[in-house]
């Protein structure tokens, strides 16, 4: 129930009412609006699915934390029921990320880039396991700053629209816990605007993002997860 797989891919792996309890003033830089980031230069017309990748790959490289709001559609495919959440997300590199979902319900899904913690404040309870036993990152840690998209999967050119490109990737590991991750790229900063992870049941999780900052100077103190009094552990399978 606990893996990070699990817990990105099905929306019942929290449920709460209120936020968590963290320092409002920890992340309260990325209100600030950051400099614009440069475009990366690319070829005006790309030909090649190596050729987005590159660019997209390129385009993030100078990104050294990054937050959007999302919207996300997660669609259950056997039961044919599709949950809609909202909320905001924040990456920095290394591998630290942090999901706090405002609707319907408030929940916490935070990682320091060694432990990843699923926070439900109703319950006043908690999991935590180690980023390494979980699979999604490989779907993942390109936004997160780490590994090579070329490296992870092979890449095909779904669609080209104005000033869009949809790319589809299948990962190279079978043991990915993917089946596979469509990115829909603007062409104008080679930023993704839209990701869609299937798993291997044909379930899918899209995430819209909006309201992108790139550079903010996110703190540190933002990807921990520190339990308040009397929170209680749920034991993640293994542990």
């Amino acid at each position: 129930m606990w893996s990070l797989c699990h817990a990105l891919l099905a929306s019942s792996f929290l449920a709460a009412p209120n936020p968590a309890p963290v320092d409002d003033g920890c992340l309260a830089q990325v209100r600030q609006p950051p400099p614009a980031a440069a475009a990366a230069p690319v070829p005006p017309r790309l030909a090649t699915p190596a050729e987005v990748v590159d660019a997209l790959q390129r385009s993030y490289e100078g990104v050294r934390d990054y937050t959007a709001n999302f919207t996300q559609e997660l669609t259950n495919t056997a039961a044919g029921e599709t949950t809609r959440s909202q909320g905001t997300l924040y990456f920095k590199k290394p591998g630290k990320m942090r999901w706090d979902y405002r609707t319907p319900e408030a929940k916490a899904l935070i990682s320091d880039g060694t432990t990843l913690w699923i926070w439900e404040p109703a319950f006043k309870q908690y999991a935590a396991q180690p980023v390494s036993q979980s699979s999604a990152p490989l779907a993942l840690r390109f936004l997160m700053g780490q590994g090579k998209l070329s490296d992870d999967f092979t890449a095909e050119v779904k669609a080209v629209k104005e000033g869009l490109v949809a790319l589809e990737l299948t990962p190279k590991s079978a043991a990915s816990g993917v089946d596979k991750l469509r990115f829909v790229v603007s062409t104008t900063d080679w930023k993704v605007q839209e990701a869609v992870l299937y798993d291997p049941l044909g379930n899918r999780n899209r995430l819209v993002f909006s309201g992108a900052k790139w550079n903010s100077n996110l703190p540190d103190a933002g990807f921990v997860f520190a339990p308040p009094a009397g929170a209680r552990e749920i034991k993640a399978p293994g542990r």
